[in-house]
């Protein structure tokens, strides 16, 4: 996994398909903010409910974190086989549902993308300095948007 992509620049869409009282299903959906196609993804938040299940992408990591107003939730969610491409200008959406604890409304924030460039990307990342998701002529795109961070 190679470049990091907050919400600032990665707009992500949060939404309610079902919402029982109890709880929801719900779906985050973002877009690939580069200009090549990704060959797999990552993708984590913080929430404060606990998923329970979640399609088209799996979870790699889970962390209780105790906070004074109860636990909250922080997800490492990586691609399933068929989401790990992601064309340009593409999206993707994971869906997911929840149980809500009494009075544990809110919704995911803290987002971070991580995303692994195409083959042909991985070959030029060798040209630049951080070893990250880079293209020719040493701009580096360790963060987003992009911006030479290295002379020309």
């Amino acid at each position: 996994m190679s470049s990091v992509f907050e919400t600032a620049q990665t707009p992500v869409k949060f939404a309610i398909a079902n919402d029982w009282g109890s709880g929801f299903t719900g779906t985050l959906t973002f877009k690939n903010p580069t200009a090549q196609p990704l060959n797999g993804w990552r993708f984590e938040f913080t929430t404060p409910f606990k998923l329970r299940q979640l399609w088209a992408g799996q979870i790699i990591q889970e962390t209780r974190i105790d906070t004074p107003n109860g636990p909250t939730y922080r997800y490492v969610v990586r691609h399933a086989s068929w989401t790990s491409n992601v064309p340009v200008n593409g999206s993707v959406e994971i869906g997911f549902n929840v149980d809500i604890p009494s009075g544990r409304r809110g919704s995911p924030r803290g987002f971070v993308w991580m995303a692994s460039p195409s083959a042909r990307l991985r070959r030029l990342r060798r040209l630049c300095p951080c070893q990250r998701l880079c293209l020719p002529r040493r701009l580096c795109l360790l963060r987003f948007p992009l911006r030479p961070r290295f002379p020309l």
